[in-house]
């Protein structure tokens, strides 16, 4: 379930790509154009799940692939009854062009290709969530859904595939990368929302969705019956694609509150059964609070214990999920649950994934919140002590503070992490990123997002079961509010915030990912992870300064810092870059 590669180029320059279906030994079907002019050559992997929202043909003109899910395709299909899918696709997209891809919900990404006008269209949905990696070389652009294809092609080709010090130094403070960049030199990732039209003339990017945060007009209480309405309308939009496709309800539970929204809203819609998970430590509220839940509703729940820190012991395999793409610690985790249960009746998974970038500003961990600012090269970052090197090679267009940290963490960070590693067994979707409920939820007053206020008011007005279970420890309440270390906190909730923060700083508080204390005190892990350090930081012989900066940041840094080293070091052994 890993998507689509192909090759776009003159005949001469295509040479025999076409045996790239057999060195890859994992694209299974093959289309292409008529082989007159500019040809367009594309592979996929077998369509395990959901195959009917999926496109593959070549017809009256038109070379169409579409991968992923689309939520609201029986809608769409409806309006041309006797059409094809495929049809409808092509057809709406030679009438209406990039904007028809803004109609489709869900995660998808494609290529369309026209004979006539021998232009390639590239796209992928509003968020990026299936991803699409470029390259142009020779007179040939290639496209995958996965790093690893690409840079395989390029060895099929006798080409060589470098690191990329920019994409290295993204990896290496901010854990993720930044705007299109990747760790492949020459290589981009097809931005959330953008589609890439290329043709003779060269190749063109453009956006048919931006995300936006212009202000209405509108108070808490008005506000309220229109976020219950879009919240369950994408809830049942995830679970009726389920039930089309034969699949069950399963959702990832955790002590916080986006993820107890989702799986709230499938248990008062009526879905049933509801397959809650967990993988955390044991014995940390992750792990009881989540529990308790799940009984208290009803649900299925299975969890898993990180106690062990296992997976982070497959450092290679973690970077096989990730590509490069960020850090692999928590992909390594998500995969290695998955891995370790039956997955053919999972369909779409249901998260909370970025609720808490939605309906809650960023600006909440930002000076001066009434007073909108820039977002800054760093905000955010896992490491900042090699920002100053990712500085020196990139320059930060203006952006405010807010778009830029939910494009680069929000987007290229939690929701790439997420969907990396579900990609091989499911899909995974949050109702929060519904594109009408994310819409209307970043349109609401700044004044109202911060310090969840809104979220509170919502939650106790029309979701109060989701309100008797403290979030992450705190109980949920809303005004009146005090500044309690700088932000503010519903009074109250101050006696549980203040027994929460003294039980960290007291040691009886670990979290769902102690990542420090598993370094401290498992002599198995410390043992793997300095080891491959050792083993691998001279393979990075392009650069003399990367390979110092690598090593200082495993060597004097904490354990986040060895993740991001490690992280490096793996992705470019896993891509085979020339290092």
């Amino acid at each position: 379930m890993l998507g689509l590669f192909g090759v776009y180029g003159s005949s001469e320059d295509l040479g025999n790509s076409v045996q790239f279906r057999d060195a890859t030994g994992a694209l299974s079907e093959q289309v292409s154009s008529d082989g007159l002019g500019i040809r367009a050559v594309i592979w996929r992997t077998a369509a395990l799940k959901f195959a009917d929202d999926q496109c593959f043909t070549r017809s009256a003109g038109w070379v169409t692939a579409l991968w992923g899910v689309v939520l609201n395709r029986t809608a769409l299909a409806k309006a041309q009854p006797n059409e094809s899918w495929s049809s409808v696709v092509a057809g709406q997209y030679a009438k209406r062009g990039a904007s028809f891809f803004g109609d489709l919900r869900g995660n998808f990404a494609g290529a369309i290709f026209s004979e006539p006008t021998q232009k390639l269209t590239l796209f992928t949905d509003h968020f990026g969530s299936e991803p699409i990696f470029y390259a142009q070389r020779n007179g040939v652009l290639v496209f995958a859904s996965q790093m690893k294809w690409i840079t395989e092609y390029f060895r099929f080709r006798g080409w060589h595939a470098e690191v990329s010090a920019t994409g290295a130094y993204c990896l290496l403070s901010l854990g993720h990368m930044y705007a299109d960049y990747t760790l492949v030199d020459g290589v981009h990732r097809l931005l959330p929302g953008h589609c890439l039209e290329v043709d003779a003339q060269g190749a063109h990017a453009s956006a048919y969705f931006q995300v936006k945060a212009d202000e209405q007009d509108i108070t808490a209480n008005e506000a309220i019956p229109k976020l219950t309405e879009l919240f369950t309308k994408a809830v049942a939009l995830q679970a009726d694609k389920n039930l089309e496709g034969g699949y069950e309800q399963y959702a990832p539970l955790s002590a916080g509150l986006d993820s107890r929204m989702t799986v709230l809203g499938l248990k008062e819609l009526g879905y049933a059964p509801i397959n809650a998970f967990t993988y955390c430590q044991s014995g940390e509220e992750d792990c009881l609070r989540p529990m308790e839940i799940a009984s208290d509703w009803g649900c299925n729940w299975l969890f898993k214990a990180l106690d062990s820190a296992e997976e982070l012991h497959d450092i290679d395999r973690g970077a096989a999920v990730t590509e490069g793409s960020h850090f692999y610690a928590l992909g390594a985790q998500t995969d290695g649950f998955l891995r370790r249960i039956d997955t053919t009746r999972m369909g779409v998974v249901h998260t909370g994934t970025l609720g808490d970038g939605v309906l809650v500003s960023y600006y909440v961990r930002a000076k001066n919140p009434y007073q909108r600012t820039s977002y800054v090269l760093g905000n955010g970052a896992s490491s900042q002590k090699l920002v100053h090197r990712l500085a020196e090679r990139i320059t930060v267009d203006p952006v405010d503070y807010e778009l830029g940290m939910f494009y680069n963490r929000g987007l290229n960070l939690i929701n790439l992490t997420v969907q990396m590693a579900f990609r091989r067994y499911a899909y995974s979707m949050s109702p929060f990123m519904d594109i009408d409920f994310f819409n209307f939820a970043m349109s609401l007053p700044l004044r109202d997002r911060l310090d969840h206020r809104i979220y509170y008011q919502w939650v106790k007005s029309d979701f109060p079961a989701a309100a008797r279970y403290p979030r992450n420890g705190v109980a949920i309440h809303n005004d009146p509010r005090i500044n309690f270390f700088g932000v503010g906190t519903p009074l109250l909730s101050l006696p549980s915030s203040l027994v929460w923060r003294a039980r960290g700083i007291l040691g009886f508080r670990q979290g769902m990912n102690p990542f420090q204390r598993w370094y401290d005190t498992n002599d198995r892990l410390k043992s793997v992870m300095d080891g491959y350090f050792h083993n691998h930081i001279d393979t990075v012989q392009s650069s003399k300064l990367l390979r110092e900066d690598c090593a200082n940041l495993y060597q004097e840094g904490a354990v986040w810092d060895k993740i991001l080293a490690l992280s490096f070091l793996a992705s470019t052994r896993y891509l085979e870059l020339d290092r």
